[in-house]
């Protein structure tokens, strides 16, 4: 990719400047200067990207752990529920024994 555009810059120049052997090697310099210019940019936005990045990955995994536990706690809830319901039906059941006893012997 670099050398593509070391190459496109190399005949761009060349065209507007007539030959001359002394010329070329401050045509290289400044084709590499420039160069160079583009892989430090294309550097710094990767650096200035990776924050963003790393934000949204954390920000995926605290959403993802909130879930978690959000549905943690649902399932707690709905076990708690079912045993209550269970204490429920077993002391209504007792209820009804006690009463059935009670008027059998009266």
């Amino acid at each position: 990719m670099i050398r593509l555009i070391f190459l496109d810059k190399y005949i761009s120049l060349m065209k507007r400047i007539p030959y001359c052997p002394k010329q070329l090697p401050a045509i290289k310099t400044a084709i590499d200067f420039e160069n160079n210019e583009n892989q430090y940019k294309l550097i710094r936005k990767e650096k200035e990207a990776e924050p963003e990045r790393r934000n949204f990955f954390t920000a995926a995994l605290f959403i993802a752990l909130l879930a978690a536990c959000l549905l943690l706690n649902a399932a707690a809830q709905i076990q708690a529920a079912i045993q209550q319901k269970q204490i429920a039906e077993n002391e209504a059941q007792f209820a009804k024994d006690q009463l059935q006893l009670f008027t059998q012997t009266c």
